[in-house]
């Protein structure tokens, strides 16, 4: 008994340390659609966004960071249909589905895009899909309006092509930082 609660254990230890690269070979994302992008407004965001990136050499990996970082701050999920979308309002409610959570991130990526004079070198995608468990379309398993589809987003760097994928939900409650994309089919 003794030995098989410490194999337990240590799996459990493995499973926690290397969850990252286990939910991306279990979970694929694959794009079905996309969203517009909402322009950051509010003081108190602008003020939040510049006071974390000041002195921070902005770049691929710290686009990500820093949108990952106030996006976990400031939002709790919630399965409400109708949470608020807009992220010049969700830092006030600080409730958000997964549309919340995609259009903030993808709001403070594109402000700080736009703020460092970087619109030629990267951009940011607040996309919708499909996730896939070891190849099987979860959506079609599940009846309910609330997981017809799942948001995400994606950066690019327009110079080298670099993708990083992220969901921003799955960030904030597993601090999961990359995701991985199906490959559309020709």
């Amino acid at each position: 008994m003794n030995k098989a609660l410490k194999i337990i254990g240590i799996l459990i230890v493995l499973m926690i340390l290397f969850r990252g690269i286990l939910y991306r070979l279990a979970v694929e994302y694959e794009k079905i659609g996309e969203r517009p992008a909402i322009e950051i407004e509010d003081d108190k965001l602008i003020q939040m966004i510049d006071s974390i990136s000041r002195d921070r050499k902005i770049d691929l990996n710290e686009i990500v960071e820093i949108s990952s970082l106030i996006t976990r701050k400031n939002l709790r999920f919630t399965f409400d249909n109708n949470a608020d979308e807009n992220p010049n309002k969700l830092i006030y409610t600080r409730k958000g589905n997964c549309v919340g959570y995609s259009a903030m991130f993808n709001s403070i990526a594109d402000y700080l895009i736009k703020q460092n004079d970087l619109e030629d070198k990267y951009e940011s995608s607040h996309l919708v899909g499909r996730l896939r468990f070891m190849g099987v379309d979860v959506h079609r398993l599940i009846d309910d309006p609330f997981f017809k589809d799942h948001d995400f987003n994606a950066i690019v760097n327009l110079d080298t092509g670099e993708r990083i994928s992220i969901d921003p939900t799955v960030n904030d409650y597993l601090r999961i930082s990359r995701i991985s994309r199906r490959r559309p089919e020709n």
